[in-house]
């Protein structure tokens, strides 16, 4: 009698229940939901990657400053700024030039370029914490349905 080998998510067609592998339950038909519709802890790394993807686009949008302008966004982008701006202080620079999204130079004051670097830094914190949020939504999901409810 032919049926099928499954595992979890995976089957295999078998000519009987003595051609299954450990772990594989033999069935003369395929369930009647195939494939198996993925349980909550699939679900929930599913959207944590989902949710991971939206975290990594949002820390790269541009950050308007007070002035309009926009630079680039992200923690890396933040510490640059300031490093650059502690750098030119340290050298005895009051000024510095910083490069805005579009690749614009603007020559800033130390107190300027520090502004701005806590500007991309705030913007950054913000997204951090929502994706952290997010992340513990998740978690704390009890059904597939939850689950896939928490989106960015």
């Amino acid at each position: 009698m032919s049926g099928f080998a499954i595992n979890g998510s995976s089957m295999r067609a078998v000519d009987g229940a003595e051609d299954c592998e450990a772990g594989e339950v033999f069935h003369e038909q395929l369930p009647t939901l195939w494939p198996p519709a993925p349980g909550l802890d699939e679900v929930r790394a599913a959207q944590l990657v989902v949710i991971a993807a939206a975290f990594q686009a949002a820390t790269a949008a541009s950050v308007a400053d007070s002035s309009g302008n926009a630079w680039n966004g992200g923690f890396e982008s933040a510490q640059a700024i300031y490093g650059a701006a502690q750098l030119a202080q340290a050298g005895g620079a009051a000024s510095v030039t910083i490069f805005d999204a579009s690749n614009a130079g603007h020559s800033l004051t130390i107190a300027q370029a520090t502004a701005v670097a806590a500007t991309v830094g705030a913007a950054y914190q913000a997204t951090f914490a929502k994706y952290q949020g997010l992340k513990v939504q998740v978690a704390a999901a009890t059904t597939v349905a939850a689950a896939q409810a928490v989106t960015w």
